[in-house]
């Protein structure tokens, strides 16, 4: 899976904004979060950059029997044991919460995501957590935010850099690709 653009467009957005000490890279196990990992991976041991990479996956099944979530959980630990990078993983039932709040499970799991995005970062000292979202997932949200009725800001679809809070950002690298 390599991809010599895909590491130049990686390359360039890492030199944009600089992260201090290192990043922690949001991995789900899924295809586009692999790739940015294994990119990032190759920008790594090629010497292209020099920063600390903690990978985080949060393991939260929409449903008690998720098998789909289980497996790419799997897939993220025999990554993070064949480059050497740390791993750290959280549990949360988001069917569970989904109980006592009136939120959608999408919604649920994605402030649960971040949060521990968040922690993890504070963790380590870092300011950058680095997610696999792209091209097809802008569009899918803007498509969203139409659909519901958006307003002026909803059009704007996802973007690049959003605060998490306490000086820690997300930054959404391969938001162009």
């Amino acid at each position: 899976m390599k991809s010599p653009y895909l590491e130049r467009v990686l390359l360039k957005a890492l030199e944009e904004f600089s992260p201090k000490k290192g990043v922690v890279l949001a991995i789900s196990g899924g295809i586009d979060s692999m790739c940015l990992a294994h990119s990032l991976y190759r920008l790594v041991t090629k010497g292209h950059w020099q920063g600390k990479v903690v990978l985080a996956h949060l393991f939260h099944p929409f449903t008690p029997c998720d098998r789909e979530d289980r497996a790419m959980r799997e897939v993220c630990r025999q990554f993070a044991s064949q480059v050497g990078w740390p791993l750290v993983e959280k549990d949360v039932e988001v069917w569970k919460l989904k109980q006592h709040q009136k939120d959608s499970l999408e919604n649920l799991g994605r402030k649960a995501r971040y949060q521990f995005l968040k922690e993890v970062a504070k963790s380590y000292g870092f300011s950058c957590v680095i997610t696999a979202h792209h091209r097809r997932d802008l569009v899918e949200s803007l498509l969203e935010h139409l659909l519901r009725g958006t307003g002026i800001r909803g059009l704007q679809g996802i973007r690049k850099k959003r605060s998490l809070g306490e000086g820690i950002f997300l930054l959404r690298l391969w938001l162009g690709v």
